[in-house]
């Protein structure tokens, strides 16, 4: 695997930067503060999910939202391209290149890809440590990590070598047989439960059998119902029929009536209409000549108003001729004075040349003056920066010193934990010995709490049985009415139908009429609705209607309720007898399980009393809890007292050295006052001149608008010249429109003459035209007349011999039987569905019997599986602590083998051998010694790190690439060089990244990039 490059947009420094990585070692160069570390967190970021500090520091300042984009190439020769975005609209993908397919999204998928594909790690391992402590080490830290003591290393790589993982398997597999332990108990409680529940199925089989027959003996008398209710329906529905028939027939022959009434008088009103349409025809023929010549001269007028028309856009021409005239000798006028003030400022740039040259001089030896006093302003810089660490330095060691008293105190105190341990895990072993007991206790209370409920249940059944009885005694007289009062509402019922057909009809033949609406042609008649007695008549027909209907609602409005109330009285009465058969079952099941209730109470007062004195043991558990976390607290505090008392002599070193340091620097303080007085006297004497550089430049861009104003002033006279010649040709045209308002004068005068005459054609003409429809509207209505008069006949021969037919008496005692028939139904079905709730419960009942038999063979197969389990996880725990050091001694082995072939190569020394121990403690021999890693000299001592970190990447991961920033920190000139030659040895290896801020590695890098600042912005060099 390698990095093909690296895409920045708004980290930090970089606005927008691409960095091209190639095999072999790549080399990022450039001066403190370029962004050449952001280049190492970018891939920490991206690729291994870490970044040193808040992710909102990571975005560029002002902007909302940074993006990094990481091209990799993986071992099957395809580039992979990692996006994550930081900030507003934060986003964290893989996409791979070539097919624009997305192979992961968000954190966990994006990391577990990385993992598996990409570094080919197995199970969860810590990306972020192997990044900090292998791949990428920040700066500073390559050899600070085994400089440690031995507990500080192994907090820092027992998570990447995962020996943690076998002390953790361990300790979980004792949870686990514990677990087990405590399962074979509680499972042997729920055999002894359900042996109870199975007891009870043969009795239940039983009564099963029972309630299945009666349900059918049940099911077979509701057949015998069905079949009689079906044939009394199908006679009572062939009179329901006939009654139907009379009633439409009745109906239909109060229609007729109306219509025949309603034709008799639109006969008067055609007749009326067709005399106005006459008169209004001989209007018509008397003024149809004027009619004729008032168009004609509005004709005329048509044509002439766009001869006017022709005319207003000439004028309207000849106008806009004469002000572009005047607009283009404004124009002349004023390219004749830009002209001569051009040819003034090309003379005035020349006799400025001798200051322009005298401005250029001066502005050179400023820029000398400022690099100079931009040196001095670094070494103040350097200055104030090594106060801040002094400073910092002094307050670390007063810190240091106080923690180191507070850990020699709790040294003192820590020697307590493993007593108060013993305690707390006698008091864990005795509370667990109650764990069943209080298990048991718990699915005792939960069954008392089922029962207790049920019992509540069966409670309010009987309470709502009693209450029920009472409700079934007051129904039975109102339901009783009920057949008196349907036939009385079916009466008026009838007789309110036959009233609205005859008031409907009416109505809407008096909306005709009041429209003005022929009813037989579709037409409009003004005469139709001329007649007001015709209307009047309608009017008193419509309310005596009315009022009829309205007796009759007042009195269906008393019925109805009444009518309401019996019927839901009646259909109360069917539900009442099914509601109270049902519990009367609950009244007989109630005093049995109080009684299994009460023995449920006994059993769980004596379980409570035996897990009693829980509540003290518990009490002191918690407390001793707390004391162990508190001694262990004081424990690592003092373990931490050695690696105090030697990060306070590493710091006093330190305070040593940066006070050296300063003492250099204030050398380079002293050229700083005569750089400053230089910079202050060249500015005023370019202040003095006034820039004329700038100003020559002015004039110069004017005066060479010369030939431009020139071009410009010979264009303004031809458009003169063009805009006079469509002046005159505008004029010549408009006098052919001489005349032309004389003309439209006369018309207008002819208008007004026979206005009149215009005016009572218009009126009349429509009218005038009806007089054939009205003709034909009249010998339509008489015919309509005769033909309602015989189907007024005929309905009423039709009504006579349906009534012959229809039996009321028979019609109403079929209703009664069926009425009969249908309680006798309704009251089977209810003892049927008793019947079947009863062998429902029954089945439910035997079915939770036998699931309860069929739980306590999967319990017993359980029991034995688990015990079988048991003795497999004590062997288990007991292979794993005999096996974990060994895998742990076998790791070490392999990165020390590798460790020192890269350790060899690097320093070019075969004769060496480098070791890493169990405790990570770093060995050097050569010859009979040891050397530990505090004694190597600095550059060993970075060889070593290096061999090692790179070693733990090629045992524990498929990772072929490292990153190293500032390696050669703290090194002199000899000592880099040869470090950057044997960085280049290196195998095994398909890529190296070294970040450096001089010099040492360009000419040792297969690939060099160079940053620079430019302002405050990071660029990458071409």
């Amino acid at each position: 695997m390698k990095i093909t490059s690296i895409d920045l947009e708004n980290i930090k420094s970089y606005r927008r930067q691409t960095i091209e990585l190639t095999d072999g070692v790549n080399a990022i160069a450039g001066h403190n503060g370029s962004g050449k570390t952001t280049i190492l967190e970018a891939i920490g970021f991206a690729l291994f999910d870490f970044l040193p500090y808040p992710q909102s520091a990571f975005v560029r300042e002002g902007e909302k939202t940074g993006t990094v984009r990481i091209r990799l190439q993986l071992n099957d020769g395809r580039e992979y391209e990692v996006m994550r975005r930081v900030g507003t609209g934060a986003m964290y993908h893989v996409t791979d290149v070539e097919s624009g397919v997305r192979l992961a999204d968000q954190n966990k998928g994006v990391q577990e890809w990385l993992r598996q594909t990409a570094f080919d790690l197995e199970g969860e391992s810590d990306l972020e440590a192997l990044f900090k402590n292998a791949v990428g080490v920040p700066q500073g830290l390559m050899t600070s990590d085994f400089m440690g003591t031995g507990r500080t290393r192994k907090a820092i790589f027992d998570p990447l070598l995962r020996v943690e993982e076998y002390e953790k398997a361990w300790s979980e597999l004792l949870q686990t047989g514990n677990n087990i332990r405590d399962r074979i108990a509680v499972i042997g409680q729920d055999i002894a439960r359900l042996e109870t529940d199975v007891e009870r199925i043969p009795g239940l089989s039983e009564r099963h059998e029972d309630l299945a027959a009666k349900g059918a003996q049940s099911r077979a008398a509701i057949e015998g119902l069905v079949a009689d209710l079906g044939e009394i329906t199908s006679h009572k529905t062939a009179l329901d029929e006939l009654r139907d028939h009379v009633a439409a027939l009745d109906v239909h022959l109060c229609e007729w009536q109306e219509r025949v009434k309603h034709h008799g008088d639109m006969v008067e009103v055609y007749r009326a209409s067709l005399g106005m349409a006459e008169e209004a025809r001989d209007v018509v023929l008397r003024t149809e000549t004027g009619y004729q010549k008032y168009e004609d001269a509005r004709r005329v007028l048509t044509d002439l108003d766009l001869e006017r028309k022709k005319r207003d856009e000439l004028k309207q021409r000849a106008s806009v001729a004469a002000a572009n005239m005047q607009n283009a000798e404004r124009a002349i006028e004023e390219k004749v004075r830009e002209r001569s003030a051009a040819i003034a400022d090309g003379e005035a740039a020349a006799a400025l040349q001798s200051a322009v040259d005298r401005q250029e001089a001066l502005q050179n030896d400023l820029q000398e003056a400022r690099m100079r006093l931009r040196d001095a302003e670094k070494a103040e810089e350097t200055d104030a920066r090594l106060a801040r660490q002094i400073r910092d330095l002094e307050q670390a060691i007063e810190a240091e010193e106080q923690k180191i008293v507070s850990a020699r105190a709790a040294q003192a105190e820590a020697g307590r934990l493993e007593a108060a341990m013993a305690r707390h895990r006698d008091l864990l072993t005795h509370l667990a010995t109650l764990a069943p007991v209080r298990d048991q206790m718990e699915d005792v209370a939960s069954e008392g709490k089922r029962l207790r409920e049920q019992a509540d249940r069966l409670a309010a059944d009987v309470d709502r049985l009693q209450s029920l009885r009472g409700e079934l005694q007051a129904a039975e007289p109102i339901a009783a009415g009920r057949k008196s009062l349907e036939m009385r509402e079916r009466q008026l019922r009838e007789e309110r139908i036959r009233v609205q057909a005859t008031l409907d009809y009416q109505e809407v033949a008096r909306a005709d009429l009041q429209r003005a609406s022929c009813p037989l042609l579709e037409l409009q008649c003004p005469v139709v609705g001329a007649d007001r007695a015709v209307l009047d008549r309608f009017d008193r027909r419509v309310t005596d209607l009315a009022a009829r209907i309205g007796s009759l609602d007042d009195e269906l409005a008393t019925l109805v309720p009444q009518l309401s109330n019996a019927a839901t009285a009646s259909e109360r009465l069917q539900v009442l007898s099914v509601d109270v058969a049902k519990l009367e079952s609950s009244e007989r099941m109630l005093p049995e399980l109080n009684t299994t209730l009460a023995a449920c109470r006994k059993q769980y007062a004596e379980l409570k009393a035996r897990v009693a004195d829980s509540t003290s043991l518990q009490s002191e558990s918690e407390s001793l809890q707390k004391e162990v976390v508190r001694l262990q607290r004081l424990a690592g505090e003092a373990a931490r007292l050695g690696d105090l008392e030697d990060q306070q002599r590493r710091d006093r070193q330190s305070l040593d050295d940066r006070r050296a340091d300063r003492e250099r620097v204030s050398v380079d303080l002293k050229g700083r006052a005569e750089a400053d007085a230089a910079v202050h006297r060249l500015n005023s004497e370019l202040e003095r001149l006034e820039d004329p550089r700038g100003r020559q430049r002015g004039l110069m861009a004017t005066a060479a608008r010369l030939h431009e104003l020139e071009a410009a002033l010979e264009r303004y006279q031809a458009q003169l010249q063009d805009h006079s010649d469509r002046w005159r040709a505008a004029i010549g045209e408009l006098q052919r429109y001489d005349g032309l308002d004389a003309q439209i004068a006369e018309q207008h005068a002819i208008e007004r003459q026979h206005d009149e005459d215009y005016k009572l054609y218009l009126a009349n003409r429509d009218e005038a035209a009806h007089v054939n429809a009205r003709q034909d509207a009249l010998t339509a209505g008489e015919e309509a007349l005769a033909e309602a008069k015989r189907a007024e006949a005929e309905t009423l021969v039709k009504l006579e011999a349906v009534r012959s037919r229809y039996d009321v008496d028979e019609h109403e005692r079929l209703k009664a039987l069926q009425m009969e028939k249908e309680r006798d139904l309704a009251s089977a079905k209810s003892e049927c569905r008793h019947l079947e709730e009863d062998l429902a419960a029954v089945d439910k009942e035997l079915e939770r019997a036998r699931l309860q038999e069929r739980r306590m063979q999967r319990a017993v197969e359980e029991r034995t599986e688990l015990e079988t389990a048991g003795a497999a996880v004590r062997f288990i725990r007991q292979t794993i602590k005999d096996a974990g050091p060994a895998v742990t001694e076998t790791l070490l082995q392999n990165i020390s083998a590798i460790a020192n072939d890269i350790y060899a190569e690097i320093m070019d020394d075969h004769a060496s051998e480098l070791r890493w121990d169990r405790d990570y403690e770093v060995l050097v021999r050569r010859g009979p010694d040891d050397r530990k890693f505090a004694q190597l000299s600095g550059g060993e001592q970075m060889s070593a790190a290096l061999a090692v970190r790179l070693a733990l990447l090629k045992e524990m991961s498929g990772v072929d690439m490292a990153f190293f920033d500032e390696p050669t920190q703290n090194m002199d000139s000899d000592r880099r060089v040869n470090l950057a030659g044997q960085i280049r040895q290196i195998r095994g290896f398909n890529q190296l990244l070294v970040i450096s801020h001089d010099d040492t590695f360009e000419h040792h890098t297969d690939n060099l990039v160079r940053l620079h600042k430019e302002e405050d912005e990071t660029v990458v060099e071409t």
